[in-house]
């Protein structure tokens, strides 16, 4: 059976991957459609007001992280700058989330993964305090300074040109922010608590850029004006250093990713080269 993955493995012409993966998007946005419309917010922000917080949120606690989460929120921690950092578990979420006893339990009882619930209280935190959302494998070299907080914040600009992912780079939500009450963070918030409410399972992995489509083709508290005067302008070399983790290190090729991006995004689903001519054996004896 033909999917996205087999025909992007078999590098079939672009033209044909769009084709193929809107009619998968579009199969989805019917799915989520009546949620999406019904999910509430208010046109007009409450407050300007964005807490200099930094959430990060691991579920399974921080005795048990592998070395590169722990590695990673360590950068965090270090380069935080004027903002306080909110280190989440499974076991201190609650004081400060302010969600439904459903959405909870079904957390508690494992109905909704903690990958899955991470994206609720991503947007539920946001929209109650503000500030800077950072998953646990966000690794920052420099300072996370002032201008993250200044309003809404994302990368935006990763290519994708087969249409594979519905955010097609236009947002990343391992690095979101603003200020609390926003629009945007309002919708997400209600859409969740609406979805979960009716459902025990995902209608996909990525549901979360589904809403977030929805809130920008809408423009759901200027999102798509933020998005699309901030293309490439923060962290634009995001996604790519974990292409280079194992790789031998080069310095020039290090000045280019690091000359415009403090903050980077990893991943500990990969076996990592630990030998010190690495670029991951480079970055933790620089950064650590």
């Amino acid at each position: 059976m033909l999917n996205s993955k087999v025909i992007r493995k078999l590098h079939a012409p672009v033209k044909i991957q769009r084709k193929f993966n809107k009619f998968r998007h579009d199969r989805i946005k019917r799915k989520l459609q009546s949620y999406l419309i019904n999910a509430d917010y208010h046109n007009e922000t409450k407050s300007k007001e964005n807490s200099k917080i930094i959430w990060v949120f691991w579920a399974q606690g921080y005795n048990s992280m592998p070395d590169l989460v722990a590695n990673c929120i360590k950068t965090i921690q270090k380069n935080k700058g004027n903002a306080r950092v909110i280190l989440l578990t499974s076991e201190n979420f609650d004081n400060y989330a302010k969600l439904p006893n459903y959405i909870i339990n079904k957390f508690k009882n494992g109905t909704i993964s903690p990958m899955f619930f991470s994206d609720v209280l991503r947007f539920n935190l946001l929209r109650n305090y503000g500030g800077l959302w950072l998953d646990a494998t966000d690794f920052a070299i420099d300072t996370v300074s002032d201008d993250y907080f200044s309003g809404l914040c994302t990368v935006s600009g990763i290519p994708d040109n087969e249409h594979f992912f519905v955010a097609e780079g236009r947002w990343h939500t391992a690095l979101f922010g603003g200020p609390k009450e926003h629009p945007l963070f309002q919708f997400m918030d209600n859409f969740f608590a609406s979805f979960w409410k009716e459902n025990d399972e995902s209608v996909d992995y990525f549901m979360t850029d589904y809403a977030l489509d929805y809130a920008y083709v809408n423009n759901i508290g200027n999102f798509k004006n933020y998005i699309e005067l901030n293309r490439g302008k923060v962290d634009p070399n995001f996604v790519k250093l974990q292409l280079y983790l194992n790789r031998k290190f080069d310095y020039d090729k290090w000045k280019s990713l690091t000359k415009n991006t403090r903050i980077f995004k990893l991943t500990y689903k990969m076996k990592l080269n630990k030998k010190n001519n690495t670029f991951y054996r480079f970055i933790i004896k620089k950064n650590i």
